[in-house]
């Protein structure tokens, strides 16, 4: 994992393995529907999750555009596969508990339909 610098700005990149479904993407969480056959092979799966991005720094605050990549499992034969490939970009407001994020992912699984999504999530801690 390489952070960015202080207040998100700058390259940001990260690498690992993990095992069951992703809970990367803030856009899984807005989907409740997805297929439970392939949610519930990938959970006992190994995978491999990837993450780039770049904060600029606004006069407003940050607005951070991202790729994502998520792998699970191997294709071998009585293994399915799930690649999961996402794109968008956080803006976070300065002196402000405002965070959004606009983003699109596809999703690919072995015997499913490929699946596109966009969504806006928006935050306001309080």
């Amino acid at each position: 994992r390489f952070e960015p610098g202080m207040g998100g700005r700058g390259l940001s990149l990260s690498l690992g393995p993990r095992w069951g479904v992703s809970g990367s993407s803030g856009l899984d969480t807005l989907w409740e529907e997805a297929d439970e056959a392939v949610e519930e092979e990938s959970t006992r799966q190994p995978a491999l999750a990837a993450r780039a991005g770049y904060g600029f720094g606004l006069a407003s605050g940050t607005l951070t555009p991202y790729l994502e990549l998520d792998v699970t499992g191997s294709g071998e034969a009585g293994m399915s596969s799930v690649r999961r490939y996402g794109a968008g970009a956080e803006l976070e407001l300065a002196g402000s508990r405002l965070q959004a994020r606009l983003g699109g992912e596809h999703r690919e699984s072995a015997g499913a339909e490929a699946d596109t999504r966009i969504g806006l999530e928006v935050r306001l801690q309080f």
